[in-house]
């Protein structure tokens, strides 16, 4: 891997984008009111930060991925490593998905002025309702909220503990699940992300767009035809020791937390159970059930499953491989995942992982030590699908459930044999998506003003640090 001044023999664009600065930042001027931008001190502008010798930096920076997907010769370790710290700078999330939490919680019931249960002040001196009046207040009320809205589980950002409550206690059904959102939901990082130009700004933050200087070599890399880029940002911070830096944590691409883990293993979804309405019917309906009817209902559940003792033994083989593959599922919803180098399903802790898996996740530490060093690492995911045999992955006991034992009740002991044995042995392949992970991690010396290139042969990145108010 290179990772020096900008000299790519193998990528001639590149070579005639260089640029180097050598004379400080200057101060942009306001031609309309002809006044200068005042100066803010250093002192000042560093104020709540511990800097190593009061100096800014500029750091710009272009992530791109290479099209195609091809394979490389390199092996990459599929462990994943969190990129997260406890002490971080998070400027992209912090910028498209700030924390809206405190917000949810001042606004009203989604649909309601006040909520219907509760009598007014003005009100309480009146006479009190009865039971017969209250509940035809109830009924007149659910008429109205049926002609008016409809209501999903969408609906509500979020879920208000009384008004749950008054559906459960007018409708008689279970109240729906509905997860509190408290950041506002991304499905993708946008490829260019900027922030206020805030020159006077006592902590890290973001440029605004006028001050990115590498848009020349953003399109030129957006027009070439294997190359994508997937993110193109900056910020100002101070210049600080090994010790007091704080890493950036970068994401780009898009957001595939609804479908994969950080791990990069699939989410499968449980489907919804069914709902028993006997669950939701007072004990008297019950009891005023026709027993003629039950009857009946146990007479027809006995005649269908009279065939399951008649079925072929390919019938039996293909019923076995079907409770093989539900039980296969089930293992992935409960949280297992497929360790496909010991062909095995484990159980790794996901709540030591993030919450939020993206295409590109890492972070960038920029500190001094006489001079500039950066330290870079990231996960590059790609979408990939493999075959698993679910015979290997299922403990054998869970082969000798089931139907089998029907198969030996019916059948002569060889035959039975045989065919349990073709159960055991006969692949039962299914096609199993997960999210494969490269890695990068490098630690080199920039020098301020030179346009630096990391390559990697999944993606690239171009990282031109400036000297700002030196």
């Amino acid at each position: 891997m290179v990772f020096s001044k900008v000299k790519l023999t193998s990528i001639p664009w590149l070579v005639s984008t260089l640029v180097y600065f050598s004379a400080p930042f200057a101060i942009a001027s306001d031609t309309n009111d002809e006044r200068k931008t005042e100066r803010v001190p250093t002192e000042e502008l560093v104020e709540g930060i511990k800097s190593a010798d009061g100096r800014w930096f500029e750091v710009e920076m272009i992530f791109f991925e290479r099209k195609g997907g091809q394979d490389t010769r390199e092996l990459f370790d599929n462990d994943v490593k969190s990129m997260l710290h406890n002490n971080q700078w998070d400027l992209i999330r912090k910028a498209l998905q700030p924390d809206i939490s405190l917000m949810l919680n001042k606004l009203s019931e989604c649909h309601l002025d006040k909520n219907p249960l509760i009598v007014n002040e003005k009100d309480s001196t009146e006479q009190q309702l009865t039971s017969e009046d209250f509940y035809q207040q109830v009924q007149d009320f659910q008429q109205l909220i049926n002609q008016r809205w409809q209501f999903t589980n969408d609906l509500c950002l979020l879920p208000n503990e009384s008004l749950s409550g008054y559906w459960h206690l007018v409708n008689d059904l279970p109240p729906l699940d509905k997860q509190q959102l408290t950041h506002v939901p991304i499905d993708k990082i946008p490829t260019v992300v900027t922030g206020g130009d805030h020159d006077d700004f006592h902590d890290v933050y973001l440029i605004a767009d006028q001050n990115l200087q590498l848009k020349e070599q953003y399109y030129t890399l957006k027009k070439h035809p294997k190359l994508n880029p997937i993110l193109h940002l900056g910020w100002r911070q101070p210049g600080l020791s090994k010790r007091n830096a704080k890493p950036l944590y970068i994401v780009a691409g898009d957001n595939l937390s609804d479908r994969f883990r950080y791990d990069g293993s699939a989410i499968v979804k449980p489907k919804p159970a069914p709902l028993v309405i006997s669950d939701y019917l007072s004990d008297d309906l019950l009891i005023q059930q026709d027993n003629s009817e039950s009857e009946n209902a146990l007479n027809q559940l006995a005649d269908k499953l009279a065939p399951e003792f008649q079925q072929s033994p390919e019938q039996i083989l293909a019923n076995q491989q079907q409770n093989n593959l539900e039980q296969f599922m089930q293992q992935l919803q409960t949280g297992a995942v497929v360790d496909f180098k010991n062909s095995k399903l484990i159980y790794p802790n996901h709540n030591k992982m993030p919450a939020q898996t993206y295409k590109f996740d890492g972070y960038v530490t920029v500190h001094l030590n006489h001079y500039l060093f950066v330290d870079a690492e990231f996960n590059y995911r790609e979408l990939h699908s493999e075959q698993v045999n679910i015979n290997q992955l299922l403990p054998n006991e869970q082969q000798e459930e089931g139907n089998s034992v029907e198969l030996q009740a019916l059948q002569p002991d060889n035959e039975a044999q045989a065919n349990q044995q073709q159960v055991n042995t006969t692949p039962e392949l299914v096609t199993v998506e997960y999210l494969k992970n490269y890695s990068f991690k490098q630690n080199r010396r920039f020098y301020s003003g030179d346009l630096h290139y990391l390559d990697h042969p999944k993606f690239g990145i171009l990282i031109q640090i400036r000297k700002y108010r030196h």
